[in-house]
């Protein structure tokens, strides 16, 4: 009879320190079981620091390729969780496909043999208590992780580009000068009115490495577009730590979702800021206010906040052939163009706008404005506008 050995260790295993689950001591007590058995070891397949729900393991799925192409006629592991540990991996190899390929399971440890009839009830048992195993694991490691984020730990696998961890706490940040220098003139260059994409050429063109080719000291990527907008979102440049911004959709997935930033962990003053926080809000408000080919930068900027004169409504956009309007949904005839308010609106802030004043300059002044009651032949009223940031 030949047989395939499968070693699996996962770094919970690791961080519990068992020994006895080592790959060296499993594949040592699965030889000396085969031997006894009189078995020829065909294949001795290995997966380190993989968990037993992980179904893209290199070396598991090499196996069941071989097992399906019956290259041999057992599977042999010291126990049923170091196959796997999720109850549909169960059923759908141990219990359904290894029989239809002709191929046998056995565990050297917990006695599982798909050869013993009486065997089956024991096997789907044992599933049953692996993954409930597994899943108060993960809700113990996301209990552990959510009160590493509220106390202001850095979990992250990596430091943010501009950061590096401290080499005493690795849930400290540091600022790495040569790379902070660089998210500074990120920003700096941002708000003297360069674009995203020109940011990056001109790192490029100095022969600035990538975020990534900085911490891995390779040339291989330059920088884009989105590594620089990704700088330019990042609060943590202000000193706060932002985290939990993704989640997995369960703990059998890899895949994340998107978490709302009403739920993102923040927590101030955790470590040196490389950029301040009016610098931060200047750049966010720009980045709101950038142009596409339908709405105007200042438009969706000052959504929300134009208000009707007469009866405070916000004012809601409309588009028509002849161009975009402001208009009130409860007084009939309030509105106004966008082209007009945006005239009126320069000549209001003209006085605390800086001689190269231009239209950028509209998202980071705070205050409110008073417009001139506007001619009511046209049956356009007076439009108070409060705009903060």
């Amino acid at each position: 009879m030949r047989c395939a050995i499968y070693c699996r260790l996962s770094k919970e295993d690791e961080e519990k320190q068992l020994e006895s689950e080592s790959i060296q001591n499993q594949k040592a007590l699965l030889l000396r079981y085969a031997a006894q058995q009189n078995w020829d070891v065909a294949a001795i397949y290995i997966d380190s620091d993989y968990s037993g729900t992980d179904r893209d393991r290199p070396a598991f799925c090499t196996m069941l390729r071989e097992a399906r192409a019956h290259s041999f006629d057992i599977v042999l592991c010291k126990t049923q969780s170091r196959f796997t540990r999720d109850m549909e991996l169960v059923e759908k190899y141990i219990h359904y496909l290894f029989p239809l390929w002709g191929i046998r399971f056995v565990t050297a440890v917990d006695h599982v043999d798909t050869a013993l009839r009486g065997n089956k009830k024991a096997r789907q048992i044992n599933g049953l208590i692996n993954e409930w195993y597994l899943e108060d694991l993960s809700e113990n490691i996301r209990a552990v992780f959510g009160h590493k984020r509220r106390t202001g730990q850095y979990i992250g696998a990596l430091a943010a580009y501009g950061y590096r961890k401290d080499a005493s706490d690795h849930h400290r940040l540091c600022v790495d000068p040569p790379a902070a220098a660089v998210v500074q003139d990120i920003y700096r260059w941002y708000l003297e009115g360069m674009g995203k994409q020109k940011i990056a050429d001109k790192l490029n063109r100095h022969k600035i490495p990538s975020p990534a080719a900085y911490r891995e000291g390779t040339k291989k990527s330059a920088w884009t577009k989105t590594a620089v907008g990704r700088i330019l979102k990042n609060e943590i440049y202000t000193g706060v730590m932002v985290q939990g911004k993704r989640r997995k959709v369960s703990y059998k997935s890899k895949q994340m979702r998107q978490v709302p930033p009403e739920e993102w962990v923040r927590v101030e003053g955790t470590h040196e800021a490389i950029v301040s926080q009016q610098e931060f809000r200047r750049v966010q408000a720009l980045l709101r206010c950038k142009t596409d080919a339908q709405q105007p930068a200042q438009r969706i900027l000052l959504e929300g906040k134009l208000f009707c004169g007469v009866c405070g409504e916000t004012l809601n956009q409309v588009r028509a052939k002849s161009g975009t309007y402001l208009r009130c949904k409860n007084c009939k005839g309030v509105s106004i163009t966008w082209e007009r308010l945006r005239k009126l609106l320069l000549e209001k802030m003209q006085p605390w706008l800086p001689s190269e004043a231009n239209e950028k300059w509209l998202p980071v002044l705070i205050g409110k404005i008073e417009l001139e009651p506007i001619d009511r032949k046209t049956k356009q009223q007076e439009m108070t506008i409060y705009w903060k940031i």
